[in-house]
């Protein structure tokens, strides 16, 4: 007996068009990367395969079930501000050296300028600081909250009887266009 034949949705009481999310998603995406968009042969799908009119929604679905992940696109780790100034701190002997050599005049100011810089740096430390502690803060926060949530994406059926996804042993049924918000909610 299938595993996806045990999952019992709770609204219609029946098996029989209920399937894993994770297995139409992966069997989605693998409509999507095809040229002809048509599958040859079984997929995996217990539902994809005996209901073939499913087939053409598939890929839709698919996008819809997909699991959950950051909204940040480009994931820049944040640098601690006293790193950023130590690298300065090192490359600026060379600089200085350079202003030495070839223009000795300006080498005061330079130096009033490093000075200034420094200042403004250790008066502001303190909030940058905090700053960069709230970030990592704030992204631990939400690499965890993404765990979370594929970890139940996992757990979940779709029945498409009733076009929406349900985790086996409750009671509630989550419409599929409500699944992002579903999976990503404070428990």
């Amino acid at each position: 007996m299938n595993a996806a034949r045990t999952a019992i949705c709770p609204v219609c009481g029946e098996s029989e068009a209920v399937e894993k999310v994770s297995v139409l998603y992966l069997t989605g995406l693998g409509m999507r990367n095809r040229s002809d968009s048509r599958l040859d042969g079984e997929t995996g799908s217990l539902l994809v395969n005996n209901h073939p009119g499913f087939r053409a929604a598939l890929p839709t679905l698919s996008r819809k079930l997909a699991p959950p992940s950051s909204p940040r696109q480009f994931f820049m780790r944040p640098v601690h501000p006293d790193t950023a100034v130590l690298a300065f701190s090192l490359i600026t002997p060379f600089f200085l050296y350079g202003i030495w050599s070839t223009q000795l005049h300006t080498l005061p100011a330079a130096i009033t300028l490093l000075a200034i810089f420094y200042l403004v740096y250790l008066l502001r430390r303190k909030t940058l600081v905090a700053r960069f502690q709230a970030e990592l803060a704030r992204q631990k926060a939400e690499t965890e909250r993404i765990q979370h949530g594929i970890e139940r994406w996992m757990n979940l059926y779709y029945c498409a009887r009733d076009d929406g996804v349900f985790e086996p042993g409750t009671s509630e049924l989550v419409p599929v266009d409500l699944l992002r918000s579903h999976l990503l909610k404070e428990r």
